[in-house]
């Protein structure tokens, strides 16, 4: 029961924002993230039922136990047409380049289990300080499992890379939510991306990449906006990529709805091919 709660507390702590279109005339949204919350919180709650079965079986030694049951249910919550991987532990060290270069070896998961034993034996030093053997034991492996990743994500950055360079410039356009998914104000998105576009080309890149949704609207059937950002290309002489949401049309009043992006190509003289190429991934919801 407690790990079930944790796991709402986590999921809405985490996920609230998947709320947010709902108040924007997406009245399904409310509904599926709510039950999302709900059913996402079963994940920790096998973990718990499974670690207490172990905990009264083999004891402590569970808790050496506890971090690889952890990630093989992020495992098992990634798969299949539900499959929800945002919020796995691993996650949290994105920020620290130099300790999670190990993460080309052992992927994602292998951060979590790093992250998870680490937690475990701050927790033994903590229960065992008065106790001069165990702590010694507990810091010296602490100690070795910072400073190896460290060492070797040092190494790692610090190889010369042999593979061909591109320059890209990443644009952030840092627009509130509340005025993103406004319809009053989709102007003013391709406004501020067009700006910050501009500022970027003065650095001459390769590409322009704006962000996921950045264009929030269904930009395929919005030629307006579609133009816009083809003029924006030629204009630039750059090639952009764009996120944005889209859908087909699967049947009478059935559509699929998607997450897709636009690669906008400046044109050039004689050009006969299509300048605007879509790719697509499906949503999982």
């Amino acid at each position: 029961k407690l790990a079930y709660f944790f796991g709402l507390i986590c999921n809405i702590l985490l996920l609230y924002w998947i709320i947010w279109q709902f108040f924007y005339g997406e009245i399904a949204v409310l509904p599926g993230s709510i039950a999302a919350f709900f059913v996402l919180a079963i994940y920790p709650a096998v973990w718990g039922w499974i670690y207490s079965l172990f905990r009264k079986k083999f004891g402590n030694l569970a808790l050496i136990l506890a971090p690889f049951l952890w990630v093989a249910i992020e495992w098992l919550r990634s798969l299949g047409e539900i499959g929800f991987p945002w919020i796995d532990i691993g996650y949290t060290q994105t920020n620290y380049l130099s300790l999670i270069q190990f993460a080309s070896i052992t992927g994602i998961s292998g951060v979590s289990l790093w992250v998870i034993f680490l937690n475990i034996l701050f927790y033994f030093l903590v229960k065992n300080r008065k106790n001069l053997i165990p702590t010694i034991s507990m810091t010296i492996l602490i100690v070795l499992l910072i400073f190896v990743p460290y060492l070797y994500g040092k190494k790692a950055l610090s190889e010369a890379n042999s593979s061909k360079k591109i320059k890209v410039a990443l644009i952030q356009g840092n627009i509130d939510m509340n005025v993103k998914w406004n319809p009053k104000y989709l102007k003013h998105s391709f406004e501020v991306f067009t700006s910050l576009s501009q500022k970027a080309a003065a650095e001459n890149p390769d590409l322009i990449i704006w962000p996921e949704t950045s264009a929030p609207c269904y930009l395929a059937y919005e030629p307006y906006y579609s133009n816009w950002v083809k003029s924006l290309s030629d204009s630039l002489n750059q090639p952009i990529v764009v996120g944005t949401d889209d859908y087909k049309i699967v049947g009478e009043n059935q559509y699929v709805f998607y997450n897709a992006v636009f690669f906008f190509q400046p044109e050039k003289k004689g050009q006969s091919k299509a300048r605007l190429k879509r790719s697509e991934e499906q949503l999982n919801s």
